[in-house]
């Protein structure tokens, strides 16, 4: 899953350690998206970085997806 490999991604690149396990475990639990949330209410400081990596991810696999389709956006 796209969105699940983005969580990972972004908890690995969490600088302090111990706010990076407190996330890994997290997400290994039941329900990992609303544990995701839950830690990021928690760790408000974190929200922003999340939504601004989220979105620049996302652009960046819209963009690889209409590459392998031969399309072309110019701008």
């Amino acid at each position: 899953n796209v969105s699940f490999r983005l969580m990972e991604t972004f908890i690995s690149n969490i600088s302090d350690e111990k706010t990076s396990i407190f996330f890994q475990e997290a997400i290994s639990r039941k329900k990992p998206f609303q544990q995701f949330k839950m830690c990021l209410q928690e760790y408000a400081d974190l929200q922003q970085p999340w939504y601004q990596f989220k979105e620049e991810q996302m652009i960046k696999w819209v963009l690889k997806q209409l590459e392998a389709y031969n399309f072309s956006i110019s701008g």
